[in-house]
């Protein structure tokens, strides 16, 4: 069997310059592709609540910004109830499964009600498929979570 050319040469290591005047010139570094930052914000309700809204896609890059939004929820609220508010997700990656998992430990060690908003099938699913979602009290909306 005949490999093509280009096969070839990434195999051998010998790959063919490219052609014109960028002879001698260091490469440029290739980006990919941009990713969005993950949109957090915390509001402190009367009654005792908390709700962490979260907007994005939550995958290896933007879960640690996640964990930490979790971690301030926790720590700097004093809420007894808490919502996490991820109507906005458009994706959920196992890290970020992680970090909600994580969050919902913290939140039993300090004896607060930690409530989900999943919103979209997106995320709904891999919280069901994983059996994560037995870890939350899960609700439609954000008004039927904290009343």
């Amino acid at each position: 069997m005949v490999e093509p050319p280009a096969i070839r040469s990434l195999r051998t290591g010998d790959l063919a310059a490219p052609a014109g005047p960028s002879l001698g010139k260091k490469p440029e570094a290739l980006v990919l592709d941009s990713h969005p930052p993950l949109q957090t914000s915390i509001a402190r309700l009367t009654g005792g609540a908390a709700v962490l809204a979260v907007v994005g896609e939550i995958d290896t890059l933007t879960a640690p910004p996640l964990e930490q939004a979790l971690r301030e929820l926790l720590d700097d609220t004093g809420a007894d109830v808490l919502v996490i508010d991820l109507t906005g997700v458009t994706f959920l990656a196992s890290s970020g499964l992680a970090a909600l998992i994580q969050g919902a430990h913290r939140a039993a060690d300090r004896n607060v009600t930690l409530r989900l908003v999943p919103g979209s099938r997106a995320v709904r699913r891999p919280l069901e498929v994983t059996g994560s979602d037995q870890l939350f009290d899960m609700y439609e909306d954000v008004h039927s979570a904290v009343g």
